[in-house]
This record gives C-alpha cells, structure tokens and sequence, in this order.
C-alpha cells in the first residue's frame, strides 16, 4: 500500500511519501524478480475461481488517496513497466485538495482531477471508492457512513463511466457493520491495512495489505515480500485491534460534538 509518490512534503506526513526515484527502483525490482502486478478485483476474482488464474508471483500495488503525484510520476513509471495497479479515490476531493491531512500539515496538497482519473482508468489503472468525505466509517452513524459509500460508488461510476468494484477504508478501520454496508452498496472487494500479506482465503471485505513507507529501499521491499506471518502474530493483532481503534475512534468522536471554531483552533 503507497499513498504519495514525492519528495516535497511536510515532515510530518514524510511517512507517507516515496521518491519517484525510490518508487521506480521498487518497481524495476518487482520487473527482475518476476512478479506480476495485478488489480485488487483480478486478485478477487481469480481467488473466487480458485486462483488457478494468479500468475504464479502475483502483487497487487494499491495506493491510497489518488493525490496528483500519482497521475505526474507513478502513472508514468506503472506504464513504461507495463504494470496494473489499483487507486483508491475518495470521490469529494477530486481535482482540489486534502482538507482531511490538515494536523500532518498537506491540507493543501493537491489531487488528481477527474480528467487525470479518466485517462489513467482508460489505461487500465483500476479506480476503486476510498469513500466520499474520507471520513472514519466505523466512528460515524451507520446510515451516514451508508450515504457515504453509496455517494462515492456514484460519483465514480458517474464520471468514469465504469463499475467502481473495489473499496478501502479511510484510515483502514472497518467494522462487520461497515463491510456489509459497502457490499450492498455493490462493491465487490475492499481492503483494510493490517501490514501483512493477503493469505488465500483472506475475506474479500477486508482484505490485508502491505504498508510501504517513505524510507523503504529495494532491500526492505524484498523482505516486506517474502516475510510470512505465524499463526501467533495473527492473534495478536486480532486481539489488540479493538484497542487500537478506540483511539481514531474516540478522537473522531470527539470532534463531532466540539463546536467548529474549537475543531479549527485544534489543527493549528
């Protein structure tokens, strides 16, 4: 999972951002060691088939956010590779910037415009829904966060003129109640974070991902590839995830009762 695909941002977010020259280098890497980039929905799809279709060194490459830097430097780079990717757009920001990244400092980072999405999805880059408003799904009322992916599946499909199939959670927290919610609304995937590889039989509404940061070299990518998970790993993280989401959770909840003025004076 990459979010940005730049050198010039704000210490606080730098996290989230890859050099384009690191970026190219990760992909020559996957090109020598014969792995095959695919699409969340191709990997979905040939695992409802029973995966006789996965290319034998299959990797999805997904990236959140859909910021213009994807479409100035990885689009370029996926193509002369000739790799397929997946870009998870959260539809209110399209074409303006990331009012949402306002404590990491980006708020004014800019995103790719629908004419920037148009081209890369004729290119066979997947669009996917990352939500409308990039809201935390799991701390809002059910029937809000249900407007939300219903809005952002429409807003996609309406000005790509394609069926949006997959989805990622903003922030990567979900709920059963919210992977039910963007099944009916007629997704077909969605991927949640949890920073290990995506086993065989992983559910298809939370699917795991890497985390690719910006400090990551060829050499850590080749471990983040071939690292396996144990079985004891796997139920730790189950059992500490609740723990970990009180606190988004909590912050989020706390925001929707302060009054605006208050919520603005606590981002500076």
């Amino acid at each position: 999972m990459y979010h940005s695909i730049s050198t010039s941002t704000n210490p606080l977010f730098k996290r989230w951002a890859i050099a384009v020259e690191m970026f190219e280098k990760h992909l020559t890497y996957l090109s020598l060691n014969q792995y095959t980039p695919i699409t969340v929905t191709d990997l979905v799809l040939a695992r409802k088939n029973g995966s006789a279709a996965l290319p034998s060194r299959p990797v999805v490459l997904s990236f959140d956010d859909a910021y213009e830097d994807f479409y100035d430097s990885a689009f370029p780079a996926l193509a002369r590779h000739g790799f397929a990717a997946t870009l998870y757009v959260p539809t209110a920001f399209v074409g303006s910037t990331c009012d949402w990244l306002r404590q990491e400092g980006e708020a004014l980072r800019r995103m790719a415009s629908w004419s920037q999405l148009a081209e890369m999805s004729a290119a066979g880059i997947e669009c996917g829904g990352h939500s409308h408003a990039h809201m935390q799904l799991d701390a809002i009322p059910v029937a809000a966060a249900a407007a939300d992916i219903r809005r952002c599946k429409a807003v996609l499909e309406d000005h790509l003129g394609r069926q949006a199939s997959s989805f990622a959670y903003p922030h990567g927290w979900t709920t059963n109640a919210v992977k039910r919610l963007v099944q009916s609304a007629g997704f077909t995937s969605a991927c949640a974070v949890k920073n290990m590889p995506s086993p065989p039989l992983d559910d298809a509404f939370e699917l795991a991902r890497l985390v690719v940061t910006g400090e990551m070299n060829t050499t850590d990518l080749a471990k983040l590839l071939t690292r396996r998970v144990t079985p004891l790993e796997v139920t730790l993280r189950n059992v500490a995830r609740p723990i970990w989401r009180c606190v988004p959770r909590s912050r989020a909840w706390l925001q929707s009762y302060l009054p605006e003025v208050t919520r603005e004076s606590a981002t500076l």
